[in-house]
């Protein structure tokens, strides 16, 4: 089931109207400036604590990276992989040598010219594992590099990989020598559209337009990434007009935005972020699979997108991590349609009882979908004798719970939303080791994987993702519940601003009406 969201036509009632005209202080247009120069993005909850695009740990910052940084590649709107930084490649036979050329006349904030070397250095910053980059497991094994002059440098691989150039989509080139010597969380010096104005951890990024941008000239003068105190008065503050955007709306909110007919949302044909029940599978009793395979089939996908998601995504039948409209979905693999007699029957198999107590571990004041997901969850669980004891947690207390790769966390299912590159290959990859915290760790997956990435042949290469997927299926790894993108609404004088089908929001083309 798939439901795309669709705006109403009745204006807001009049106590929202007065409502929100108390809200309008804190957000309102910064003095001195054109108000159609300036966007304002609300977010609720944390996670904008550091600006190092290689160490992301949160949506919001996926949202400030490419507005600060480039990449080598990305992704455009259509979903086409295209040049930015790099002007073009190409790769060796054994596609294991890779060689870009890089742009010239590109600068970064103070002024530097960015060269090749940066690419290396980059790179290298990412696949060291003191820095811990969250981007490590996407670059892969690199061999060696060797730089020639200030626009060319070769990758060799450990491993052929035919779709290198795709994994380099979140690879932002910041400026290490910056990074190494002060601290990036107030200087953030990249080649983007954008430079820091300000930032205050956790709280606010304000930034303005790089007038020395080597790209096409930035529509705005600045962009405001502001925290609001919570999902509540961000909404109120969206409808009265004192932001132009809010980030991750709660899905039981839409009704009342669709009410507002200034008010819109940022939609995709494709969605490639999943949201998942993430499991130690090094730990008891999701070790065993047949606790995994149970608990996939106890989780009753229809109800959860219909009642906690307001019927926005995509029901994962097979529990794999390709939507249906992927080009490499592999059809005909088992469903995990809702059964909580074939739940209760491999629960009993892998060890859990009646009256055995599971750990739901989700977030404190944000992700509300999640914590509606976890009570369906728990009153169906119940009904097979399995009590389900929710958590709510606040960030940091959440995010430390599995991260970094490999803690455990034994008898807990961690609900969590993971947003991969969009392209097949690398949604794929997130389950190979060391990528998921799930610790599945699988030498036979990691080995079609190999093999995908080294075929020229996309039957074969198509063939093999399939191969991975039906292991995936069997064996549940996490039990992948819905692909869906987080929920950006905005006020349509906002144009020019589009989605990844990952569910972040892109800002660099976006202007005011």
């Amino acid at each position: 089931m798939k439901i795309k969201i669709g705006t109403g036509k009745r204006k807001p009632p009049l106590l929202i109207a007065l409502l929100v005209a108390s809200l309008l202080a804190p957000w309102g247009v910064p003095s001195g400036s054109a108000a159609n120069s300036v966007l304002k993005y609300g977010y609720t909850g944390g996670g904008l604590v550091g600006l190092n695009p290689n160490q992301i740990t949160s949506g919001t910052q996926r949202v400030v990276a490419p507005l600060l940084y480039d990449p080598l590649v990305k992704i455009n709107k259509e979903g086409k992989l295209v040049p930015w930084l790099a002007e073009s490649w190409s790769v060796s036979k054994d596609q294991r040598t890779w060689t870009f050329i890089v742009r010239t006349g590109v600068k970064f904030h103070n002024g530097r010219r960015f060269a090749a070397s940066d690419v290396m250095r980059n790179l290298r910053w990412i696949s060291d594992p003191a820095n811990k980059s969250s981007q490590a497991n996407e670059v892969g094994k690199i061999e060696k590099y060797r730089v020639s002059g200030l626009n060319k440098i070769s990758i060799t691989l450990k491993n052929p990989n035919s779709q290198f150039p795709g994994s380099l989509v979140f690879i932002y080139m910041a400026d290490i020598l910056n990074i190494k010597s002060s601290n990036i969380k107030y200087s953030a010096n990249g080649t983007g559209p954008y430079k820091i104005n300000s930032f205050s951890s956790d709280n606010y990024v304000y930034l303005k337009k790089n007038g020395n941008y080597w790209g096409n000239a930035s529509k705005l003068d600045e962009i405001k990434i502001m925290r609001s105190p919570d999902a509540t008065s961000a909404l109120l503050s969206l409808q009265s007009g004192a932001l132009d955007m809010v980030w991750n709306v709660a899905p039981n909110s839409i009704p009342s935005l669709r009410a507002n007919k200034s008010i819109d949302f940022l939609n995709t044909d494709v969605f490639t972020g999943v949201h998942v029940l993430m499991l130690d599978t090094k730990s008891a009793p999701f070790n065993n699979p047949k606790a995994r395979q149970a608990l996939s089939y106890a989780v009753d996908r229809e109800t959860i997108v219909k009642t906690a998601f307001g019927g926005v995504g995509e029901v994962s039948l097979t529990s794999t991590p390709l939507g249906t409209k992927d080009t490499a979905y592999k059809s005909g693999l088992n469903k995990y349609t809702f059964d909580l007699d074939k739940a209760k029957a491999l629960f009993a198999e892998a060890g859990i009882k009646s009256g055995d107590t599971l750990t739901f571990w989700t977030l404190a004041g944000r992700r509300f979908e999640w914590v509606a997901m976890a009570q369906i969850l728990q009153s169906d669980l119940k009904k097979i004798g399995i009590t389900l004891d929710i958590q709510p947690q606040e960030t940091a207390s959440w995010l430390g719970k599995f991260y970094p790769y490999p803690k455990s966390f034994p008898n807990t299912i961690v609900a969590n939303f993971l947003s991969p590159p969009p392209i097949n290959a690398y949604q794929m990859n997130v389950y190979t080791t060391g990528g998921c915290e799930c610790k599945w760790d699988d030498k036979a997956y990691d080995d079609m994987m190999k093999s995908a990435l080294a075929s020229t042949s996309q039957d074969e290469y198509k063939t093999i993702l399939g191969n991975m997927q039906a292991k995936f299926n069997n064996e549940q790894p996490s039990v992948v519940v819905l692909t869906a993108a987080n929920i950006t609404a905005y006020r349509n004088s906002v144009k020019g601003a589009w989605l990844l089908g990952e569910g972040t929001p892109q800002l660099i083309d976006a202007y005011m009406d």
